[in-house]
């Protein structure tokens, strides 16, 4: 019986503790991010949740308490940078450093909200150079820049963002114009820089001669009088087939007035002929009877 009865409490107490640890957990809100500065400016570090005055706030820097808000109004805290409204501001950052800030909010004696602040100190870009060679037929575009960690760099083709990314770019001249013109951007989280616009220093190939005659272009000209002749030609051909023609009717003509002049001439003859012999006979019959 008393080792039920033992059983029965212990397991009473455990419940009421899985309770009040879920109810904490839920109550209470953890959270952490990366805050990025620029050396040797300010930053500041705001609360996630508005402070209640009931509320306690307190800061920590790496671990150590560095200031508490306790009822409204700043009881440790003041040189550090504590506003009124509970947020931290940073000053005079250190290049390179990393620095872990903890803000945590207590009502009672529970837990409320915990934030966590990574701050990241990063030198601000400095302006790249570009550079342009042409090698083995190929545009090469280089973007220089004196930083060399936690950089991005993107590309511009004429105001326009590109695909590409990193510090090499490179592309085929003969896809380029003489106007085309190429620039880098490089950005860290806290700023960016853009390079002077650069044009290619491939050269532009000469393109090739046209042949030229009478001024024109000779394949054009060539068309043309190719056309010009066939056109003289067909004049000419019909120039012959009249000519001949008309020869052959003016001999048809000259021919059948020739055959006519003869027919007439023999027309003639005979006419003649007939006449002289009926004329002698008429001269003959008084002759005779004379005698």
């Amino acid at each position: 019986m008393m080792m039920m009865m033992m059983k029965t409490e212990m397991a009473a107490v455990f419940v009421n503790t899985l309770l009040l640890l879920c109810c904490c957990f839920i109550t209470s809100t953890v959270s952490q991010e990366n805050v990025y500065a620029a050396a040797g400016e300010d930053v500041t570090l705001r609360l996630k949740n508005k402070l209640d005055s009931s509320e306690r706030l307190y800061w920590k820097h790496n671990g150590t308490q560095i200031a508490l808000m306790k009822s409204g109004r700043v009881v440790i805290g003041v040189d550090e940078g504590l506003g009124t409204d509970g947020s931290l501001t940073l000053r005079d950052l250190k290049k390179g450093s990393v620095e872990v800030y903890t803000s945590q909010i207590f009502k009672g004696g529970n837990l409320e909200h915990e934030n966590t602040f990574i701050v990241r100190v990063l030198d601000k870009v400095q302006k790249p150079t570009l550079v342009a060679t042409c090698e083995k037929h190929t545009e090469t575009f280089k973007c220089q820049v004196p930083q060399a960690e936690g950089l991005t760099i993107a590309w511009l083709q004429d105001e326009k963002p590109l695909k590409e990314t990193g510090p090499t770019l490179t592309r085929d001249p003969k896809k380029l114009t003489a106007e085309s013109s190429f620039k880098c951007n490089v950005s860290n989280h806290i700023s960016f820089e853009i390079s002077q616009p650069v044009k290619k220093t491939c050269p532009v190939p000469d393109p090739p001669a046209t042949k030229e005659l009478f001024g024109f272009d000779f394949w054009t000209m060539v068309g043309i009088l190719a056309g010009g002749g066939g056109l003289v030609l067909l004049l000419i051909i019909v120039t012959i087939v009249l000519c001949t023609r008309a020869r052959r009717r003016r001999h048809n003509r000259l021919k059948a007035e020739g055959r006519g002049e003869l027919e007439m001439a023999w027309s003639n003859q005979q006419q003649q002929q007939q006449q002289q012999q009926y004329q002698p006979a008429r001269h003959g019959g008084p002759g005779l009877k004379a005698s």
